[in-house]
């Protein structure tokens, strides 16, 4: 019997006054709807909207369950699933974080390369999710705020020898109100791990 690959899913707390934030209930309603368990074992982490604690309980998440597949989700400001296909090495915008900190023009691990693509099978998540009739776009940047921080570290760690981590991508989600329908959210969420597991060796 085949052991499962594990999945880690992040997504991120409330932040700016928000009552709630979509893309950590879209993880939430994915994995407890059972989506890909078939396939593999799901987990899921709500990350804080916090510059130094983020970083942290994605490593720690990591360590604990040693996924081959992490996957995180942040809300974008349109109307349509944005694919991030590189991080970079760069803090900077004028919002502040849930502890009032504000990063300009700093970078986020001193000795790191400027940006990391990453590894993920974008195109193949673009096509499933055109099969959805889904909207979306690639993006070659996810800002300066808490989104790009957690996606250049995430990168930074799957790029490490022996991090076990094979397949690695931050994908932005469009806002929804309290009360809106979640099909469409919890089946975007599924071509992004379908995708990523179809690709693994």
């Amino acid at each position: 019997m085949s052991v499962k690959s594990v999945v880690l899913l992040t997504g991120f707390e409330p932040f700016s006054g928000q009552p709630f934030n979509v893309s950590a209930e879209g993880i939430r309603l994915f994995c407890e709807s059972g989506g890909s368990a078939a396939r593999a074992e799901l987990s899921w982490r709500v990350l804080p909207v916090v510059y130094d604690e983020a970083p942290l309980r994605l490593r720690a998440a990591i360590d604990e369950l040693k996924p081959r597949v992490v996957i995180s989700l942040g809300i974008c400001d349109e109307p349509c699933y944005r694919i991030e296909r590189v991080a970079h090495n760069l803090d900077d915008t004028e919002a502040a974080d849930n502890r009032g900190e504000v990063r300009r023009a700093l970078r986020i691990i001193e000795d790191g390369p400027e940006s990391c693509a990453a590894p993920y099978p974008h195109a193949e998540l673009a096509r499933r999710l055109e099969e959805k009739g889904l909207p979306w776009r690639f993006s070659e940047s996810a800002g300066g705020f808490l989104c790009n921080h957690v996606f250049y570290h995430l990168c930074h760690r799957a790029a490490a020898p022996g991090s076990g981590v094979e397949s690695a991508a931050f994908l932005h989600v469009p806002p929804l109100g309290e009360g809106e329908e979640t099909g469409d959210l919890v089946d975007a969420i599924g071509c992004a791990v379908d995708a990523a597991l179809d690709s693994l060796s």
